[in-house]
């Protein structure tokens, strides 16, 4: 919480019959990647970088991709976390 940004975040939470779930999201060869329980699946292409940030309850991703004619642009998504109730 309140940390330099990481290169990868991990989610993970328990399912109908507290099975446990895992969400991991990376940045693997200009892809962020998101892997669900083992499935991967690629969210954003031509991505430069990523950063990923908490503070709080909510969860920074800072994501820099390229954009027309090579110039790169900035984007940043703020996500809410919270916790399930049975």
């Amino acid at each position: 919480d309140g940390g330099l940004p990481a290169g990868l975040v991990t989610l993970a939470w328990a399912g109908d019959g507290e099975e446990l779930h895992t969400v991991v999201y990376f940045v693997a060869d200009g892809e962020l990647i998101r892997d669900y329980d083992g499935v991967q699946m690629a969210v954003a292409r031509h991505v430069v970088s990523a950063g990923f940030s908490l503070s709080g309850s909510t969860l920074r991703l800072e994501i820099e991709v390229l954009g027309a004619h090579g110039a790169t642009e900035w984007a940043m998504l703020d996500t809410y976390l919270r916790m399930l109730q049975p």
